[in-house]
């Protein structure tokens, strides 16, 4: 059970995680379009 909480935790993180990439390659993309 407790290897089952980690591997959520690390999925829940990784999506996080690629959330705020996405957010960031947007926000980098509206101020910076030429950069891209």
């Amino acid at each position: 059970m407790p290897q089952r909480g980690h591997l959520i935790r690390l999925v829940l993180a990784k999506r996080f995680f690629l959330f705020i990439f996405d957010t960031h390659l947007i926000i980098q993309g509206k101020f910076f379009p030429k950069t891209l």
